[in-house]
């Protein structure tokens, strides 16, 4: 394989990697701290920012056949995935990658 195309998958991990734990860990934060103040709609605000784009690439058959019934649970996962691509594309922005 080409080590630019190598570096690039690496970085592409690299994101995705921090973005689940960045995800995961503000969630954590906004359900704790949502007594003092609004945290879980800045949580899911990157699914309003998102919405348009990912309901234009994401056929609803692919949503419908990973959760069945639709309802919360879709929400949940829909929210989840855009703050992950969120959060990793912001934190990739911020802090430059070397290999």
């Amino acid at each position: 394989m080409d080590p630019e195309t190598t570096r690039r998958q690496l970085v592409l991990f690299r994101s995705a990697v921090v973005g689940i734990i960045a995800a995961i860990a503000l969630g954590a934060m906004a359900f704790a701290l949502a007594p003092l103040f609004d945290a879980v709609g800045v949580y899911i605000s990157p699914a309003g920012l998102l919405a348009p784009v990912i309901g234009q690439l994401i056929p609803s058959k692919v949503v419908d056949r990973l959760v069945p019934g639709d309802g919360a649970p879709a929400g949940v996962l829909f929210i989840l995935v855009c703050t992950i691509l969120f959060l990793g594309h912001c934190l990739r922005s911020a802090v430059p990658h070397r290999l």
